[in-house]
Parts: structure tokens; C-alpha cells; sequence
């Protein structure tokens, strides 16, 4: 199943033995487009708090009553590492986590570990390695807020065309499959999908995501409902359209 991660923000996140908090952003890699936190918003039951968690704790994202279960108890978050508002996400934060949880670091060749970007997997894993860190308190240059992205103008070849309106990601692994741009600024009304992969950059300094389509080439993209759910039919139109090889069967 698909998730609008914009519209998570917020829900009530429920651990093992009652609430914790609220999802207050998510924190994913550009490089690789899968979610690697879930940022706790802990409120006056760990004021001045925020902690990292990962999506390997998420047990489901419930909608009827804006919940997320994580398979974690209170406690246990309480004994995590936290996220100083003024302090960047590091590697060594990142081995941190790992250490505490048994979970496994994110970076390595080809994803997670280094074998394969879809997170659930690991959740029979043993604790993970130490090692692999390339020193303390270096951020991770690919890991984004979406916070911070969310309305970041979109760069096509020729200038800037709509701006990011929210980012698509798959439930059962957290990555992210479709960002969807609005282009209100030149088409009023029209959202389109947009495939992460055809994203070169972006760049935090000026607030932009850089792609090497036109904008023509975006103009003409379908239009994308965000009331409507998006099935496998929709995913297909956008990925031929875009020439992008289909990531399922």
C-alpha cells in the first residue's frame, strides 16, 4: 500500500504499552529514496524530546483513527538516543540507534547493510554490526527532512516549474515511489506524479529539486488526483510515461 507521508504528520504514535507522542517529520535519503526515520514528537510525556525511530519499529499506520503502532514499549524509546532540534543527523547517531535496538545501519553498497533498501526485512535480525561509520558527527549529505522539503521548487532544464507537494511511499518498505509536484503557479489545479529517480539533486541552500526534464515534459505528465488512491494502473501511465523501468513484478 501507498502512504502520503504529509498526511502522517501528526498522527498519535502508540507504542507496545500506550502513546508516545506524534509523528513529527520523516527523515529520508535522496540517494537511495527510502524513508530511514520516523521523527517522535515525545510531548509532555518526554518534553524537550524528539527521538528517532526507525521504520523497521512501525507495525502499522492505521487511518480510521490516525494512529501508528510501533512494536516497541515506552520505555525503550525513553532509553534512546535523542534528536537535539539544533543538532544534525549523523552517522554515528545513526550507530547509536543501531546499538540500542538491534537495528541495522542504512548505509552500505546497494541499501540498508549494504542488501537491499526495504527495511522490514530486518526485523529477525541479530544487533547490528559496529564499524562502517565514517567518523563522528558527520552528516549524512543525503539524509532530507521533509519537513524542510516540502514546498522546495522544482528545477527543470529550462527554470523552475511548481514545487514539491508531498512524497509517496510504499507501507511495506518505506520507499519512496512517487513525489508529487503542483504546478498551481502555471497549470492552477494540476498535481502530477513524479518518479524520485528522474530528481538529480536537491539543494538545500536554495530551496530546489533539480530534474533534467523539460517543462514541457512535465506539463504534459497526467494529472494526479490526491483523493483518488493510487493503483497499479496509475503507476503504470506514470512510469511509461517517464520511461522509467516498473519497480514491481
Amino acid at each position: 500500500m501507498l502512504r502520503s507521508l504529509k498526511a502522517l504528520l501528526g498522527y498519535h504514535i502508540v507504542a507496545k504499552d500506550g502513546g508516545l507522542g506524534r509523528v513529527h517529520d520523516f527523515l529520508f535519503d535522496d540517494h537511495d529514496w527510502v524513508v530511514r526515520y520516523l521523527v517522535d514528537e515525545t510531548g509532555r510525556w518526554l518534553p524537550g524530546n524528539q527521538r528517532l525511530i526507525s521504520p523497521v519499529a512501525i507495525q502499522q499506520a492505521i487511518w480510521s483513527s490516525h494512529e501508528v503502532i510501533l512494536n516497541l514499549t515506552r520505555q525503550e524509546i525513553k532509553e534512546s538516543p535523542s534528536l537535539e532540534s539544533d543538532e544534525p543527523v549523523s552517522r554515528q547517531k545513526d550507530e547509536d540507534m543501531a546499538l540500542h535496538f538491534g537495528w541495522p545501519t542504512y548505509w552500505g553498497a546497494t541499501g540498508i547493510t549494504g542488501q537491499t533498501m526495504f527495511p522490514k526485512i530486518f526485523k529477525s535480525k541479530s544487533r547490528a554490526r559496529k564499524g562502517r561509520t565514517t567518523g563522528h558527527g558527520r552528516r549524512d549529505p543525503h539524509l532530507e527532512s521533509l519537513r524542510d522539503v516540502i514546498s522546495y521548487h522544482l528545477e527543470a532544464r529550462e527554470g523552475s516549474i511548481g514545487h514539491l507537494d508531498d512524497v509517496i511511499a510504499e507501507e511495506d518498505t518505506w520507499t519512496i515511489r512517487h513525489l508529487v509536484i503542483d504546478l498551481h503557479n502555471w497549470l492552477p489545479g494540476k498535481k502530477i506524479l513524479l518518479p524520485p529517480k528522474h530528481v538529480e539533486k536537491i539543494q538545500w541552500s536554495d530551496c530546489k529539486l533539480y530534474t533534467h526534464l523539460t517543462r514541457q515534459e512535465i506539463e504534459d505528465s497526467q494529472t494526479y488526483d490526491p483523493s483518488q488512491p493510487i493503483n497499479e494502473q496509475t503507476e503504470k501511465r506514470v512510469y511509461d510515461y517517464y520511461g522509467r523501468p516498473k519497480y514491481w513484478g
